[in-house]
């Protein structure tokens, strides 16, 4: 998720009306950019290359199948704000629903697939 303020002025106002401004009024002042799983395939390249020192997978992860992806590249984390963001925090579970049943046809642990933090 890419966040950037529109001005200065705009920032300013988000600071300070921080208490009383809703949510939605907050996120009209950003221009505001949701990561999709178009941008998966290079982060999945460089969590492959750089196992070894990263381990988790932020951004791009918006199915069931992307977290397959990154789980299969390496990743032992992968981060899901844009999914959250754009279906709710009922998708924590249909993505632990999915890969859980994923790892289970393949006989891998259901320890593999931990509880949503």
């Amino acid at each position: 998720m890419r966040i950037s303020y529109k001005t200065d002025a705009n920032a300013e106002a988000w600071r300070s009306d921080w208490p009383a401004a809703s949510l939605a009024d907050r996120l009209s002042a950003m221009n505001m950019t949701l990561s999709s799983s178009a941008e998966l395939l290079l982060r999945l390249h460089w969590v492959a290359v750089l196992r070894s020192r990263v381990r988790a997978l932020s951004g791009g992860v918006q199915t069931v199948a992307d977290g397959i992806k990154s789980i299969l590249v390496g990743a032992d984390i992968v981060q899901l704000v844009s999914t959250i963001l754009r279906h709710g925090p009922q998708y924590f579970r249909v993505m632990q629903d999915g890969l859980s049943r994923w790892a289970e046809k393949r006989g891998l642990p259901r320890s593999l697939i931990c509880a949503v933090a």
